[in-house]
Protein backbone atom coordinates (compact mmCIF):
# COMPACT_ATOMS: atom_id res chain seq x y z
CA UNK A 1 0.00 0.00 0.00
CA UNK A 2 1.00 3.24 -0.65
CA UNK A 3 -0.08 6.50 0.95
CA UNK A 4 1.08 10.29 -0.30
CA UNK A 5 0.26 13.12 1.11
CA UNK A 6 -0.71 15.23 -1.36
CA UNK A 7 1.32 18.65 1.00
CA UNK A 8 4.73 16.01 1.00
CA UNK A 9 7.12 18.25 -0.47
CA UNK A 10 10.03 17.45 -2.89
CA UNK A 11 13.46 16.83 -2.22
CA UNK A 12 16.49 17.66 -3.94
CA UNK A 13 18.36 14.10 -4.61
CA UNK A 14 19.52 12.13 -7.56
CA UNK A 15 16.16 10.05 -8.48
CA UNK A 16 18.95 6.83 -8.88
CA UNK A 17 19.70 6.98 -5.23
CA UNK A 18 16.24 7.28 -4.48
CA UNK A 19 15.28 4.64 -6.51
CA UNK A 20 17.71 2.05 -4.99
CA UNK A 21 16.94 3.58 -1.70
CA UNK A 22 13.24 2.30 -1.98
CA UNK A 23 14.38 -0.82 -3.93
CA UNK A 24 16.36 -1.99 -0.69
CA UNK A 25 13.94 -0.98 1.88
CA UNK A 26 11.16 -3.11 0.04
CA UNK A 27 13.24 -6.34 -0.67
CA UNK A 28 14.21 -6.07 2.95
CA UNK A 29 10.37 -5.57 3.67
CA UNK A 30 9.34 -8.09 1.54
CA UNK A 31 11.91 -10.50 2.38
CA UNK A 32 10.90 -10.14 6.32
CA UNK A 33 7.21 -11.08 5.92
CA UNK A 34 6.12 -14.57 7.18
CA UNK A 35 5.19 -17.34 4.27
CA UNK A 36 1.34 -16.27 4.55
CA UNK A 37 2.20 -13.04 3.50
CA UNK A 38 1.46 -9.49 5.07
CA UNK A 39 1.43 -5.72 4.33
CA UNK A 40 4.05 -3.53 3.80
CA UNK A 41 3.05 0.24 3.93
CA UNK A 42 4.81 3.15 1.65
CA UNK A 43 3.91 6.51 3.01
CA UNK A 44 5.15 9.71 1.92
CA UNK A 45 4.28 13.03 4.29
CA UNK A 46 4.93 16.19 5.05
CA UNK A 47 6.18 17.31 8.21
CA UNK A 48 7.28 20.88 9.62
CA UNK A 49 10.58 21.18 12.31
CA UNK A 50 10.47 24.04 13.52
CA UNK A 51 14.02 24.27 13.89
CA UNK A 52 15.16 22.80 10.60
CA UNK A 53 12.16 24.01 8.41
CA UNK A 54 9.95 21.57 6.43
CA UNK A 55 10.99 17.88 6.26
CA UNK A 56 9.62 15.10 3.40
CA UNK A 57 9.58 12.34 5.58
CA UNK A 58 9.75 8.57 3.84
CA UNK A 59 8.43 5.71 5.71
CA UNK A 60 8.72 2.01 4.40
CA UNK A 61 6.92 -0.54 7.62
CA UNK A 62 6.61 -4.30 7.10
CA UNK A 63 4.60 -6.65 8.92
CA UNK A 64 7.47 -9.29 9.74
CA UNK A 65 9.48 -10.87 12.06
CA UNK A 66 10.92 -7.20 13.33
CA UNK A 67 14.13 -7.00 15.58
CA UNK A 68 15.59 -6.81 18.78
CA UNK A 69 17.39 -3.62 19.58
CA UNK A 70 20.85 -4.87 19.25
CA UNK A 71 19.98 -5.81 15.93
CA UNK A 72 18.18 -2.74 14.74
CA UNK A 73 20.84 -0.74 15.99
CA UNK A 74 23.48 -2.68 14.07
CA UNK A 75 21.52 -2.68 10.18
CA UNK A 76 22.99 0.73 8.93
CA UNK A 77 27.03 -0.82 9.86
CA UNK A 78 28.84 -1.75 6.54
CA UNK A 79 29.16 -5.47 6.60
CA UNK A 80 26.52 -6.40 9.33
CA UNK A 81 23.66 -8.70 8.01
CA UNK A 82 20.81 -11.71 9.32
CA UNK A 83 20.61 -13.03 6.56
CA UNK A 84 22.41 -16.44 4.88
CA UNK A 85 24.58 -15.29 1.99
CA UNK A 86 23.57 -11.29 2.56
CA UNK A 87 26.70 -8.66 2.37
CA UNK A 88 25.01 -6.25 5.05
CA UNK A 89 25.53 -3.44 2.10
CA UNK A 90 22.18 -2.96 1.08
CA UNK A 91 20.99 -0.71 4.54
CA UNK A 92 24.43 0.64 5.02
CA UNK A 93 24.04 2.08 0.94
CA UNK A 94 20.89 3.48 2.12
CA UNK A 95 22.39 4.48 5.22
CA UNK A 96 24.74 6.55 3.04
CA UNK A 97 22.51 7.38 -0.02
CA UNK A 98 19.62 8.95 2.46
CA UNK A 99 22.73 11.26 4.13
CA UNK A 100 23.90 12.44 0.37
CA UNK A 101 20.58 13.79 0.12
CA UNK A 102 20.85 15.72 3.38
CA UNK A 103 18.44 12.25 5.04
CA UNK A 104 18.30 10.77 8.24
CA UNK A 105 17.59 7.50 8.77
CA UNK A 106 15.59 5.50 11.68
CA UNK A 107 14.61 2.25 12.11
CA UNK A 108 11.54 1.05 14.56
CA UNK A 109 11.21 -2.43 15.15
CA UNK A 110 10.54 -5.41 17.72
CA UNK A 111 10.23 -9.07 17.42
CA UNK A 112 6.96 -9.73 16.28
CA UNK A 113 5.71 -6.31 16.02
CA UNK A 114 7.79 -5.80 12.07
CA UNK A 115 9.96 -2.92 11.37
CA UNK A 116 9.57 0.86 10.08
CA UNK A 117 12.54 2.48 8.44
CA UNK A 118 11.80 6.28 7.95
CA UNK A 119 14.09 8.73 6.10
CA UNK A 120 13.61 12.02 6.59
CA UNK A 121 15.01 14.73 4.20
CA UNK A 122 14.92 18.34 4.31
CA UNK A 123 12.43 19.84 1.77
CA UNK A 124 13.66 21.73 -1.48
CA UNK A 125 11.32 24.50 -0.53
CA UNK A 126 14.08 24.64 2.37
CA UNK A 127 16.59 25.20 -0.03
CA UNK A 128 14.93 28.03 -1.58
Amino acid sequence: EVRADLDAPPVVADPIALRRILDNLLRNAREALPAGGGAITVTVARRDDPDLGPRCVLAVRDQGAGMTAEVAARIGEDFFTTKPGGTGLGLSNVRRLAGDAGGRLQVDSAPGRGTTVTITFPAAEADA
